[in-house]
């Protein structure tokens, strides 16, 4: 996590859209309002899966010499 006093000067040079972003970098995100425990888990897991599949697939195209 970047310094405040790092992002309160540099947050556009490190390609933030706020400085609140970057002040927030590496918290960890808390449940939107209507949504339950489960459903935010699934989303949670959704990303995950969809993350390693595109690990994966860069991987087995730079295998196969494309």
């Amino acid at each position: 996590m970047p310094s405040k006093n790092k992002c309160a000067k540099e947050w556009k040079q490190m390609n933030y859209k706020s400085m609140e972003d970057c002040m927030g970098y590496g918290k960890p995100k808390t449940q939107k309002a209507g949504t339950s425990a489960k459903e935010q888990g699934d989303k949670v897991g959704w990303d995950m899966a969809g993350s390693k599949n595109a690990r994966m697939k860069k991987k087995l195209k730079q295998q196969s010499g494309y």
